[in-house]
């Protein structure tokens, strides 16, 4: 993983700035902490996004964040807010802010700020 940075990664760094060894280590962290929450809520998160799309003109889009909370805590992260589309919600990890999501044929995670 040396060196290599995703794009969402790399637009955070000056144009001509290379990571230093620290942000590597912190972007390395980051990836890590964030497998293992996915990995944990991958499931979950899928059945909310189905419900969503049966119930969204009827439920609350923020009461989909309360099977997320024990997960939240359990990985140091803070709910932002949810999101209706792409289905999902922001959350703080460390300095970082990440968009979880799910949309009709993928899952995944990446770093908006």
């Amino acid at each position: 993983m040396k060196n290599q940075l995703s794009k969402i990664e790399s637009k955070f760094l000056k144009p001509t700035q290379a990571p230093s060894s620290a942000q590597q280590a912190d972007i390395a962290e980051r990836d890590t902490k964030m497998k293992a929450f996915m990995a944990e809520i991958g499931d979950m998160l899928t059945n909310l996004y189905c419900r969503w799309q049966d119930e969204k003109q009827y439920e609350d889009i923020n009461d989909y964040a309360k099977p997320f909370q024990a997960a939240f805590e359990k990985h140091n992260l803070t709910l932002i807010k949810m999101t209706k589309s792409p289905f999902g919600f922001q959350a703080k990890l460390g300095t970082a802010v990440v968009q979880v999501f799910h949309k009709a044929t993928s899952r995944g995670w990446q770093r908006i700020k």
